[in-house]
Order: structure tokens, then C-alpha cells, then sequence
């Protein structure tokens, strides 16, 4: 089982980004993380496909079968992708 969740972190340049971070639930071990300017959809798949790729070397149909995905709802996670 992976989590996601969002949170803002404040850089001197772009003032708050979006940071969003993969973990594996029973290790605590961070599989991906991704920060933006905005906090899209499409930013928070980031740290997924980062997963993907570290733990099933690569991409294709349902490589990752099984993986459960939770997350708290927000607008990024509503999306068919997830």
C-alpha cells in the first residue's frame, strides 16, 4: 500500500509550491516526490510514475496490478488516472 498526500512548502523564489510525496506504508520509505509550482492533477501523478518505475523497473498494463493507492479526496485525486 502506497500514500499520497499533498502539503505547500515555501521556496525564497516561487514563494509556496506544491510538494507531493509517495510512500510505502510499511516501510515508511519515500518512493517518489515531486514539487511544482501549481498542485494539478497532473503534478500529483509524478511521484506515482517515479514509483512505478523504482519498484517494477519500468512501465506497461497492469505492471503494478494490486498496489493500492490511498489518498484523502482532494481535487488531484478525483481524476480517472488515479
Amino acid at each position: 500500500m502506497w500514500g499520497i498526500d499533498p502539503t505547500a512548502a515555501f521556496t525564497l523564489r516561487y514563494k509556496q509550491v506544491a510538494l507531493f510525496a509517495r510512500i510505502d506504508h510499511p516501510s515508511a520509505y519515500c518512493l517518489g516526490i515531486h514539487v511544482a509550482r501549481r498542485g494539478t492533477r497532473f503534478e500529483a501523478l509524478e511521484p506515482v510514475r517515479q514509483a512505478v518505475r523504482e519498484q517494477f523497473g519500468g512501465f506497461s498494463e497492469g505492471l503494478a496490478l494490486g498496489v493500492k493507492l490511498p489518498h484523502d479526496h482532494g481535487s488531484q485525486f478525483m481524476i480517472d488516472d488515479f
